[in-house]
């Protein structure tokens, strides 16, 4: 069931989904669903988001079967209409997933799964057009919470931080053709460890709201720091939209 609501400054959407599975090897399964996103335009040029997944599956095997997924987060976007050359985007998450064993990678290879996580996360993104066509971008962010190894049996929660640092500038070559390039900085405190490297990408512009393009990223890791998997590497295909 989805259901939206729009009146003047305010917008929300919601769903809600039951998922009923029964078979002979795992036995039944009962997973529900609900996804929330509340926007308020505060003004012209700022604009305040939020939103609530909540995801919970009971399997009536065993309770390792059974897992718990919710993520928050809250933004606020400044976004001006006069002089649209700076646009900004402050954002607060929490994530607290944990899969079930179901969900574990069997071939063993490190995957999100393989980690249950009680996640915060502090980011700001930003972009400012030097030129009308050369943009300077970049963005920090910062998260901190708790980890736990979901592959070792009765593995403790230990605590985990890093931050992420991106510079990136954008270049229209004409006039529906873009490249993208990236340099990306990971730290990452308990582990001791440290990952940097570029990410470059080719767009072209379908029309004023829609462009895709395909690139390389050259690191492992992603731009969202809860992505505990580490198999961000190669290539890739995205479309961005905007209104």
């Amino acid at each position: 069931m989805n259901a939206g609501y729009r009146h003047e400054k305010n917008r929300y959407t919601g769903a809600v989904e039951l998922r009923d599975d029964d078979n002979n090897l795992s036995g039944q399964r009962t997973s529900w669903l609900f996804k929330n996103n509340l926007g308020y335009q505060t003004n012209d040029d700022w604009r305040l988001l939020t939103g609530l997944d909540y995801a919970t599956s009971d399997g009536s095997a065993s309770s390792l079967a059974d897992a718990n997924y919710t993520e928050f987060m809250m933004g606020y976007g400044y976004r001006p209409v006069l002089n649209d050359r700076l646009n900004m985007l402050f954002k607060y998450s929490y994530l607290a997933d944990h899969p079930g064993n179901g969900q574990l990678n069997g071939n063993r290879l490190p995957s999100a799964s393989d980690y249950e996580q009680r996640s915060h996360v502090l980011a700001v993104d930003g972009i400012y057009d030097i030129t009308e066509k050369f943009a300077l971008g970049g963005k920090y962010g910062y998260r901190f919470g708790d980890i736990r190894d979901n592959t070792v049996a009765n593995a403790n929660w230990f605590g985990s931080q890093a931050w992420l640092g991106i510079i990136r500038g954008d270049y229209q070559i004409v006039k529906e053709w873009d490249i993208t390039a990236e340099y990306r900085y990971l730290d990452a405190k308990e582990a001791g460890d440290s990952k940097s490297g570029f990410l470059v990408g080719v767009y072209r512009h379908l029309n004023n709201n829609v462009k895709v393009g395909a690139g390389y990223n050259f690191t492992n890791f992603s731009d969202d720091l809860t992505d505990l998997s580490y198999r961000s590497q190669g290539p890739f295909v995205n479309i961005i939209s905007k209104f």
